[in-house]
C-alpha cells in the first residue's frame, strides 16, 4: 500500500537541508509520495527506511535498470498501461539482435545499424537502446569474443546476454563490468544457478518459462531466494498470445 506524503516525513530525518534539490522535507516527502522522486535522493535516510518506502511506494511494475553509470536503459515502473489520461514512464526498448552464428561482416552490418537507426515520430526521436547477443553455437569462446566486440565498438549500447549455459552467462556478465546485462534467461531447468549469477553480479535476470504457470512458478522460487529485479518471458511467441499473457 502507497505511503502518504506525511507518513513519508515521520521517517524523514527533518532537517530541510535542501541536498536533495527539495528545499524542504515536506515537499520531498510529497514528491515521493507522487513518485516523482525516488527516496534514494536524500542523503540521510537509513537503508531501513528506504527499503520500507521503497518497497511501499513501488509501482506495480518494478523498475527494471539494464547498463550502468550514465548509460542505463529503464524499464517497467509503470502504474498502468494502456490508459490515455496516464504518461509512459518510460519507453519501450529498441533492440539489435546479434549471434554467434552470424559472419563478422554481419554482425559489423547489424552494430552500425544500431548506431545509425533513428526514427521521428510526433517529435519524439527514437533510436536503438539494447543490443541482444545471444549463443546459438554452444561455443563459449565464440559467445564470450561477440560480447567483448559489443562493448568495444558500441560504447553506449545496453546489452541483453542470451545462453542457456549458466557458466557461459556468468563468463559473459562478468566481461560486461559495470555494464550490468539484462541476464536471458532462468529457465526450470537452470533458475538456481542463474539466479546465484543475478545476485552475485547484481544484473537483472530474465524469467523464462514453457508457459505462464511455469513462469509464475519460477519467479516465485527466485523471490523466495531474495531476487527482485526480474523480467518475465511467458514463452508466447505470437501477439495474440503475448497479449493473453499480459491481461489474465
Amino acid at each position: 500500500m502507497a505511503l502518504t506524503g506525511i507518513q513519508i516525513l515521520k521517517m524523514l530525518p527533518k532537517t530541510n537541508c535542501g541536498e536533495c534539490g527539495i528545499p524542504t522535507c515536506l515537499a520531498f516527502a510529497m514528491k515521493v509520495a507522487a513518485a516523482q522522486i525516488e527516496i534514494g535522493a536524500c542523503p540521510y535516510v537509513s537503508d531501513e527506511v528506504k527499503e520500507t518506502i521503497g518497497e511501499a511506494s513501488a509501482p506495480p511494475i518494478r523498475s527494471i535498470k539494464i547498463g550502468g553509470g550514465e548509460e542505463v536503459f529503464i524499464a517497467g515502473g509503470e502504474t498502468c498501461l494502456f490508459r490515455h489520461e496516464k504518461r509512459f514512464e518510460n519507453p519501450t526498448g529498441i533492440a539489435v539482435l546479434i549471434s554467434t552464428d552470424m559472419s563478422e561482416q554481419d554482425v559489423d552490418g547489424r552494430l552500425e545499424r544500431y548506431k545509425t537507426l533513428r526514427y521521428e515520430r510526433v517529435g519524439v526521436l527514437l533510436k536503438a537502446d539494447l543490443v541482444a547477443v545471444k549463443d546459438t553455437l554452444g561455443n563459449e569462446a565464440a559467445f564470450t569474443w561477440l560480447v567483448n566486440k559489443v562493448i568495444d565498438t558500441a560504447s553506449d549500447a545496453k546489452l541483453i546476454v542470451m545462453v542457456d549455459n549458466p557458466d557461459f552467462l556468468k563468463s559473459a556478465a562478468a566481461a560486461c563490468g559495470n555494464r550490468k546485462p539484462l541476464l536471458y534467461a532462468a529457465t526450470k531447468e537452470n533458475a538456481t544457478r542463474t539466479g546465484e549469477i543475478a545476485k552475485e553480479l547484481g544484473c537483472p535476470l530474465v524469467v523464462k518459462g514453457k508457459n505462464l504457470d511455469e513462469t509464475i512458478a519460477i519467479a516465485e522460487e527466485l523471490i523466495k531466494a531474495g531476487l527482485k529485479d526480474l523480467v518475465l518471458d511467458t514463452g508466447a511467441r505470437t501477439i495474440k498470445a503475448a497479449l493473453e499473457d499480459s491481461i489474465v
